[in-house]
């Protein structure tokens, strides 16, 4: 029991740190005016998400540490080449590890006895990282086809802004400063917009029905 609830602590303390550069990485470094600098703080912060999700996941297999080692090598050579078929490369790896790393959460989740902090922590991180894949998504549909998406500011997009613009479509909030053009962009965002929705109905109910069967018990 002492060992489950260490290895429980352990867990947490992961998920509050992944917790936390997923804040940054959502909220914070979008703040600043897009440059190489910012570039390199994205990939410095995307890194140490990679790496801390193997242990929130408890994932800390020969495979995965390979897989990850492979992902973090894509990332900085599509950082200091910035070539478009790694970019891509780099991009599609990460939408993959992100998602492994969401499966296991929400199995960990939905096999957990009770209700805690960690749970939490893992709802809320599995949340940041479905806006996450959004943005490298559309920022691969963003790459096909720079006349993808309608910006009322006219110049390039940045990571900040299809960040901004995952998020917004994640929530369904739909504020109108940058739309989906083409029909791919607009497939991806009903499939994010639909994923979130469809999330947070199931993962409340699945907490509150936890919450209320412990409290019974």
């Amino acid at each position: 029991m002492a060992k489950t609830l260490k290895e429980r602590k352990q867990i947490l303390i992961f998920n509050a740190v992944l917790f936390v550069l997923n804040f940054i990485y959502v909220f914070f470094l979008g703040i600043f005016p897009f440059g190489k600098i910012l570039s390199l703080l994205y990939g410095i912060v995307i890194t140490i998400l990679f790496v801390l999700i193997v242990y929130a996941t408890r994932a800390k297999n020969k495979l995965t540490i390979t897989f990850v080692t492979l992902t973090i090598i894509a990332l900085w050579l599509s950082q200091l080449l910035d070539k478009k078929v790694i970019n891509d490369i780099s991009g599609l790896i990460t939408i993959l590890f992100f998602l492994v790393a969401i499966i296991r959460l929400i199995v960990r989740i939905s096999k957990s006895p009770e209700v805690g902090g960690l749970e939490f922590f893992e709802a809320v991180n599995i949340y940041f990282l479905l806006g996450i894949i959004g943005s490298v998504l559309f920022r691969l549909v963003y790459a096909i086809d720079g006349s993808s998406f309608a910006v009322n500011q006219p110049g390039e997009m940045h990571q900040s802004d299809f960040i901004y613009y995952s998020f917004v479509t994640l929530t369904t909030l739909g504020y109108g400063d940058i739309s989906p053009v083409n029909p791919l962009a607009r497939s991806i965002a009903i499939l994010i917009s639909v994923s979130g929705q469809l999330y947070l109905t199931m993962i409340i109910a699945l907490l509150v029905g936890k919450y209320l069967s412990a409290k019974s018990k």
